[in-house]
């Protein structure tokens, strides 16, 4: 609670004008278009295109991270050779326990 120069209870009416600022509107399939600098720059309010709602600010981050999601979900090109290689030898130890034991039991 406030109080104005003669003690009321009120607070002053004070009346200033707010600047105008340009807001920023983009639709969904124009943030999607934009690069990964572009969307990164909106986010850090290095851009200058204007004021960015909260609601519209949301899309862009999203946006942003689901990109970063879809990099990171690829899987690694040395997964695939590695599984080979480990699969054959698996398979190489196999026929080589196969081989010492009918040897064994034929001597």
């Amino acid at each position: 609670m406030t109080f104005d120069r003669d003690f009321s209870r009120y607070a002053p009416q004070i009346d200033f004008d707010m600047p105008e600022l340009d807001e920023l509107d983009l639709t969904l399939a124009e943030i999607r278009e934009l690069s990964d600098d572009n969307l990164l720059k909106l986010l850090t309010g290095e851009s200058d295109q204007g004021f960015i709602s909260p609601p519209l600010l949301q899309a862009i981050n999203h946006e942003y991270i689901r990109r970063q999601m879809e990099i990171t979900s690829k899987t690694h090109w040395t997964i695939l050779p590695t599984f080979i290689v480990a699969c054959l030898a698996a398979v190489s130890s196999i026929v080589s326990l196969g081989i010492s034991i009918y040897l064994l039991s034929h001597s």
